[in-house]
């Protein structure tokens, strides 16, 4: 397995700039590239930091939250505001980046791969699961997905030896895959 990169999950609609200081540039300037919503940083991307692209503040903070180590972001809408969920993270200054360049490329990133429905046997049993852009796949081939990072809505959890998906925890909202169960 390679080196794990700090990314951004954008599952807002809101516009973020995500920061990227090393990955294709160690001695250049630092990169805002624009993050739209529904969609998420590339894997080979480093990502530093983000920011709201209309400078509303999130968390009272309407600068950079710096994102420790390699941390993934998790950002919901949350009403007006945004819900941060990610291990550790802290708000910095504008200039702790010191210079950089916007990319205001609108289809920056890859767009978010999530489970919008769960495809059961007569018996009850979860045979497959419709994927955003993919279509239907089989349960085996949407664990393995899980096991990659490759679905951005679940976490693959175990029972003694059986392998299965669970939600993950969205902030304020009640969804789970459960609701979303096409017999």
């Amino acid at each position: 397995m390679g080196i794990v990169n700090g990314r951004v999950i954008n599952h807002s609609d809101i516009g973020l700039w995500v920061i990227e200081t090393t990955t294709n540039h160690p001695r250049g300037p630092a990169i805002a590239h624009k993050l739209l919503g529904g969609r998420k940083s590339p894997k080979n991307i480093d990502a530093d930091a983000f920011r709201r692209i209309d400078d509303t503040p999130i968390k009272g903070h309407n600068s950079w939250w710096k994102i420790i180590d390699i941390s993934s972001a998790d950002i919901y809408s949350q009403g007006d505001d945004l819900k941060i969920c990610v291990a550790y993270s802290k708000a910095v200054t504008d200039n702790h980046f010191g210079a950089y360049v916007k990319d205001e490329s609108p289809d920056w990133g890859e767009p978010l791969r999530i489970i919008s429905a769960i495809y059961k046997s007569r018996s009850r049993q979860v045979i497959g699961y419709e994927v955003k852009g993919m279509g239907r796949v089989d349960r085996e081939i949407a664990i393995q997905m899980a096991e990659a990072g490759e679905l951005d809505n679940v976490i693959l959890t175990h029972r003694g030896t059986t392998k299965y998906l669970k939600s993950k925890q969205v902030p304020d909202s009640k969804k789970s895959l459960a609701e979303i169960i096409i017999a």
